[in-house]
């Protein structure tokens, strides 16, 4: 269930499943399903939530769970390809094929070109970073910080890492995120849903996981 591979989630999940299954001493056949960061079925839907939402002097932003540097790195099996080439995020090469941060991208520009939004009215961001460790940039905190300075006032925040919404998107982003917001000078901020049980989503998730057992039984 998370459109972006990370090994703190979607690895983390498989371990804790198999590893009870293994305590359970049971073996059923698992379908796996894999990362979906353009897929139609998921791009649809979340496009389609977004547009009502956005008006000609309103500016989108891509709020994506934050991630450790370290977490991405340690993905890049050429080790020579993620923060170490420039805008290495953007880059499509076998070494990053499973990055976090590269598939967030992919989202992104996948829903702006349906969208038809120019470059200056959308940005990227990742939220919920704790912790001293270097993470993945910008912060979502300095970035409606930065985009209030250059004259946004009106800002609608998506957050596509979330299928659902939890406490990223209910507090940190549509309490927290909004005092920062209006605190810097903005004067309207919206928070778009979650697809949570949009109804063109969840007959898009029945067609992927349709489509993972097709690969799978063929």
């Amino acid at each position: 269930m998370s459109p972006h591979y990370a090994q703190a989630t979607t690895e983390s999940s498989l371990k804790h499943a198999h590893h009870q299954l293994s305590k359970m001493k049971w073996e059923p056949n698992l379908l796996e399903m894999n990362h979906f960061e353009t897929a139609e079925e998921f791009i649809a839907p979340l496009t389609e939530s977004i547009r009502p939402h956005l008006s000609e002097d309103t500016h989108l932003l891509f709020s994506y769970h934050g991630l450790p540097i370290s977490h991405v790195k340690r993905i890049d099996t050429s080790k020579s390809h993620c923060q170490t080439v420039d805008d290495c995020c953007t880059i499509s090469c076998e070494g990053n094929s499973l990055c976090y941060g590269h598939h967030c991208y992919k989202t992104t520009m996948a829903v702006v070109e349906r969208l038809g939004l120019p470059s200056d009215r959308w940005s990227l961001s990742y939220q919920s970073r704790v912790g001293p460790v270097k993470w993945l940039e910008p912060s979502t905190t300095q970035m409606v910080e930065a985009l209030v300075k250059k004259g946004v006032k009106k800002l609608a925040i998506v957050a596509p890492a979330f299928l659902a919404d939890g406490l990223e998107t209910l507090e940190e982003l549509d309490i927290g995120i909004r005092e920062e917001f209006m605190e810097h000078g903005g004067t309207e901020l919206k928070v778009i849903n979650c697809l949570n049980d949009d109804e063109q989503w969840i007959q898009g998730l029945e067609q992927l996981i349709a489509k993972e057992f097709q690969q799978a039984v063929a």
